[in-house]
């Protein structure tokens, strides 16, 4: 996770923060950093997203290009918040399971979702991503199913856990 977080930045030609716990868990000073840093693409989980909104203080994000949740589900009612505050900033919903190298979809959204469900998007790259029967058959578009992930950036397995892996892992199917 740490590699493409620190290095796709650098890629691009931007440079990286990388702010220490005490920056992050003072919530105003942490707004008034990202101002005075100029940062244009910024990551959090929801569950900090949710109490930096609840705080008072100076949160000028609006330098914002970007901002990216991660890390947990992300719910409606939250989207709806920072829809509130910050209506011109996109969000991006990454998702990925441990398994397969963190985030491995990516859904743009501009407001919040009128559902209950945020959608997770569509796989990065070398990705597939398919939703399967408890039986392990691809599901029709709109079927509820599992959803099982090929591709480059699925983990060869636990380390050291044969019987782990085998739980986890199998050559792709389709």
């Amino acid at each position: 996770i740490s590699v493409w977080q620190m290095l796709s930045g650098l890629l691009c030609g931007g440079r990286v923060a990388v702010y220490g716990e005490s920056t992050i868990l003072d919530a105003p000073s942490f707004g008034k950093v990202l101002s005075g840093d100029a940062v244009t693409l910024l990551q959090l989980v929801p569950s900090y997203l949710s109490s930096f909104l609840d705080v008072d203080g100076d949160k000028d994000l609006n330098g914002l290009s970007y901002f990216l949740v991660t890390g947990e589900a992300v719910r409606p009612s939250l989207l709806g918040r920072w829809f509130s505050s910050y209506p011109d900033i996109p969000v991006v919903n990454a998702y990925g399971p441990t398994e397969a190298a963190d985030d491995i979809t990516l859904e743009f959204i501009r407001e919040a979702p009128k559902g209950t469900n945020v959608p997770i998007g569509k796989p990065v790259s070398n990705i597939k991503m398919y939703v399967v029967s408890g039986s392990g058959n691809l599901c029709p578009v709109g079927v509820v199913g599992e959803l099982w992930v090929g591709g480059i950036g699925v983990g060869r397995g636990y380390l050291n856990d044969i019987e782990k892996t085998h739980g986890s892992f199998m050559a792709n199917p389709f």
